[in-house]
């Protein structure tokens, strides 16, 4: 995969651009919510959501964090 090519198509014009613009955008909200929520709540295998969402994307990562949270929410007293 040649990372340079992927850039430069992915921001070859202005649609595609602000597409790039709001997934990278999402992907660092998404961590840094994983990671604070995350601490706060002293969970597990923060590797897993992260990975999840840069295989994938964050439609798979968010849900399968926000699942994990309201477990670890329903558990704690």
């Amino acid at each position: 995969m040649n990372i340079n090519a992927f850039f430069r198509d992915l921001f070859a014009n202005q649609i595609s651009g602000f597409f790039g613009r709001d997934v990278i955008v999402s992907s660092l909200v998404f961590g840094t919510f994983v990671f604070s929520e995350g601490s706060r709540l002293k969970m597990k295998n923060f590797g897993i959501y992260i990975a999840s969402n840069l295989l994938v994307g964050v439609s798979l990562g968010l849900p399968l964090f926000l699942l994990m949270r309201q477990r670890k929410l329903e558990e704690t007293p």
